[in-house]
């Protein structure tokens, strides 16, 4: 293993680390990370996982890497995804119903 590439992925990495804490930070002031966050660890799991098949020189790894993590991450993004789905599906019912029993009550 070439220390240099190390130091050099290990750097990039950690620029790369800042700069999306930075754009996330962004997003949760908006409000806009919601039901996405999974996705954006995806992003940063294949980044770093890109990092990794650099430091070991083997493209053969960085995919036996990539596939272990969609086998684990795959159940869990389906599952963050619908477990937001269904948190908007009951705000939505519930912001429905108190429009609904705003307008019975003006009756």
């Amino acid at each position: 293993m070439d220390l240099r590439v190390l130091g050099a992925v290990a750097l990039g990495l950690g620029c790369f680390g800042w700069a999306v804490d930075g754009w996330v930070e962004r997003l949760q002031r908006k409000g806009m990370q919601r039901g996405i966050t999974s996705l954006l660890v995806v992003v940063g799991v294949a980044v770093t996982g890109a990092g990794y098949g650099l430091v070991v020189g083997s493209l053969s790894h960085a995919l036996l890497l990539g596939t272990c993590f969609v086998a684990s991450g795959v159940p869990m993004v389906v599952g963050s995804l619908r477990r937001y789905l269904r948190a908007r599906a009951a705000e939505e019912s519930a912001a429905k119903g108190t429009v609904k029993g705003a307008l019975q009550g003006e009756r």
